[in-house]
């Protein structure tokens, strides 16, 4: 018995990769994820009890950086390295990166 072949979109589907992590972020700029030319998406979580994060460049800061609340998520589709910053304390991320 033959497989049936693969359409275009799913072929490419197959090849895609994931990677997950955890970085602690602190009140010095944090890298969370470095830059990655085939990335597709980066889906970041605030792990932390207490501690909100400030997502952005490599020049974020609490006032320039995406809010990420105790709890919070969000997915960037940018293929730039992407930082965070806490005012205060050291906040746990986790993230989750797919990529051709």
């Amino acid at each position: 018995m033959r497989l049936p072949a693969l359409s275009d979109e799913e072929d490419i589907i197959l090849q895609r990769q994931i990677a997950t992590g955890q970085v602690s972020v602190t009140t010095a700029v944090t890298e969370i994820g470095a830059a990655r030319n085939a990335r597709r998406e980066v889906l970041i979580k605030n792990l932390s009890t207490s501690v909100t994060v400030y997502v952005g460049t490599a020049r974020v800061t609490t006032t320039t950086g995406f809010e990420l609340l105790v709890g919070e998520s969000v997915t960037i589709s940018a293929n730039a390295a992407i930082y965070g910053v806490t005012a205060s304390g050291t906040a746990t991320v986790h993230y989750l990166e797919e990529w051709d």
